[in-house]
């Protein structure tokens, strides 16, 4: 009906996670380019840092041009500066490039988020809209700065490319050396 929301995600957890947080939001399991919807099914799609994910960008907006209705809307991020980019991330990546090479964690981020270097300025975001044939098309960098606490920020790094990589290649235990050390390297040079 009007107002439905629809989440759709590959990750059955991050469904999961959703329909508990809002009830009433519809989800489905899939991931671009190929959604299971009808076309002309939605009156907006947002893409919330998704298309970073994907190697075929053209091709996952021609889904989302095929699930809109004439008239519909679209609205995405995309990072232009990721946490990582900080000077709190340029201490976790020095740290982290004493456990695993740094070309080693790059191809890791690369693997996973294949498009994030290429859409990372709005130009580029807004060339890659009207390829796909999306008219009106605004796109603007916007920076929000957030203050944490070290733990807290530890904590959003945690779930960072990089450092799922490293929990699952480096053992336990160095896993966890690296982490005290990471904690204590930001600890030094921001404080608490």
């Amino acid at each position: 009906g009007p107002g439905a929301v629809t989440g759709c995600d590959p990750s059955l957890a991050m469904l999961h996670a959703a329909r508990s947080r809002y009830r009433g939001v519809r989800v489905a399991a899939a991931a671009l380019p190929h959604l299971p919807f009808r076309s002309g099914s939605f009156d907006a799609v947002a893409l919330g840092f998704v298309l970073s994910h994907l190697d075929d960008v053209p091709a996952a907006l021609e889904e989302v041009c095929r699930l809109l209705k004439t008239g519909g809307r679209l609205g995405v991020s995309s990072w232009s500066l990721s946490a990582g980019e900080s000077e709190p991330g340029r201490v976790w990546a020095a740290v982290a490039h004493d456990f695993v090479p740094e070309t080693e964690l790059e191809e890791a981020a690369a693997c996973t988020l294949p498009s994030e270097k290429r859409l990372s300025t709005p130009e580029s975001l807004a060339g890659a809209l009207r390829l796909a044939r999306f008219a009106g098309v605004r796109a603007e960098q916007m920076t929000y700065s957030i203050e944490a606490g070290t733990d807290d920020y530890v904590r959003s790094r945690l779930v960072s490319v990089t450092s799922r990589y490293m929990s699952e290649s480096l053992g336990e235990e160095e896993w966890q050396r690296f982490v005290a050390g990471a904690r204590t390297a930001l600890k030094s040079r921001f404080g608490e």
